[in-house]
């Protein structure tokens, strides 16, 4: 039976030793893994990661455990994996029929899920097994995880034996977002119109309260947009068809039945403010309980988006939703940043609902804000704020308010 060989990517993991042990504890009966490989930045790292993983190596004499490290020069996400793959192949005892499975540490991957993944990728003309992420951030993000990628991916590892294909992962799209994953799925359907395919495992993701969801949306879009670029329509279409009925629709229709054609990556725009636009935008749909992953700047973006989505400010053609929009506007006056804008929009949609007096209040709030940042002590409103209430007053939208604070 083929082995599977684990490939991490981690530096101040403390818990790396855990994360190691779960995978050896639970193949105990089933023995599917043949090696765990650990990748460390022992620039950036701090807490000993070779120690730890060399400490878990000798408690598991039965199992090969290794750590590459690297320097911070040499570390990149394409590189350390290129380094990994070097590292178990130079092991004699590693077959070409073997597996490769690159794994975040952000994921939890069960024994069973990756005995899916090694079945999967048993199937003729399959290039690499995945699951399905359980994160809706990443799938609103777009095209960055609407793929397959390395956070848990298996591939055939004769795909890197000099006898096989001889690949690796291109280290040039680290300076461009990276997607060394798509591209090197891309790169692999080139060569023998082999295309991924998804296990039907969903699998949890927990990403980094520190992590930059949107400029990472961002990146990886113009990553995916440069790719698809590259390979043209004849390798993307088929390419990005397969992932997205393996990850919405779930059906596994033939490679030659797929259109050349690569829909949704038709008119990617590479401008990065309009590109965060979009992310924002998507984001503005998630659940509330999504929104801790952004820092509280962003978190304010993504309510004052939502609400001027609902409030018919931005997009004329959506349904306009005077609640929702109270709320978003509300929730990104809670974060207490003392931003004028919230509390200017918060009163139009007050106004639009009728209440006048809660409109007068958050007017006031703007004239606050406007005053403690210049200085002013006076308590008198503007000319333009008390233009803008007497127009409350009258029942009509404020003409000049949304500039107030800007």
């Amino acid at each position: 039976m083929p082995k599977m060989h684990l490939l991490l990517r981690a530096y101040s993991t403390r818990s790396i030793d855990e994360i190691i042990q779960k995978y050896i504890n639970e193949d105990a009966d089933r023995g599917l893994i043949g090696s765990i490989t650990v990748v460390t930045n022992t620039g950036r790292d701090s807490c000993d990661t070779p120690g730890i993983v060399e400490r878990v190596a000798h408690s598991n004499p039965g199992m090969t455990v290794r750590c590459v490290p690297l320097t911070e020069e040499e570390y990149g996400w394409s590189r350390a994996l290129n380094q990994g793959i070097e590292g178990i192949l130079a092991d004699p005892s590693v077959s070409e029929d073997d597996q490769l499975v690159c794994l975040s540490n952000e994921v939890g991957m069960s024994n069973d899920q990756l005995y899916h993944l090694q079945q999967t990728l048993k199937t003729p003309g399959v290039s690499a097994a995945h699951p399905k992420l359980e994160f809706q951030v990443a799938q609103a993000l777009g095209l960055g995880y609407h793929s397959a990628r390395n956070t848990a991916m298996a591939y055939p590892l004769s795909h890197f034996l000099d006898s096989g294909l001889g690949l690796r992962f291109d280290p040039v799209l680290e300076q461009y977002g990276g997607m060394e994953d798509y591209d090197l799925l891309a790169k692999i359907y080139a060569k023998n119109h082999q295309l991924p395919r998804c296990s039907g495992d969903e699998v949890p993701i927990t990403i980094r309260p520190t992590t930059n969801v949107v400029r990472k949306g961002v990146n990886e879009t113009q990553a995916v947009a440069m790719i698809a670029k590259k390979y043209g329509p004849e390798v993307m279409g088929p390419l990005h068809q397969r992932l997205e009925i393996d990850l919405d629709k779930g059906d596994n229709p033939e490679p030659h039945k797929l259109k050349h054609e690569p829909t949704s990556l038709k008119d990617i725009n590479l401008d990065p403010l309009e590109l965060e636009r979009t992310m924002l935008s998507a984001t503005s749909s998630l659940q509330d309980d999504h929104d801790v992953l952004f820092s509280p700047s962003e978190q304010y973006r993504v309510y004052v988006t939502r609400g001027n989505n609902c409030s018919g400010m931005r997009n004329s053609s959506s349904p306009v939703d005077y609640e929702k929009a109270l709320k978003a506007y509300t929730a990104a006056i809670d974060l207490n940043l003392d931003r004028p804008e919230a509390y200017a929009l918060r009163a139009r949609v007050f106004s639009k609902l009728g209440h006048g007096d809660e409109a007068q209040r958050d007017l006031a709030e703007v004239v606050r804000i406007r005053n403690e940042r210049s200085g002013d002590t006076s308590s008198e409103p503007p000319a333009q704020i008390l233009a803008a209430q007497k127009t409350h007053k009258a029942g009509h939208r404020p003409p000049s308010v949304l500039s107030v604070g800007r």
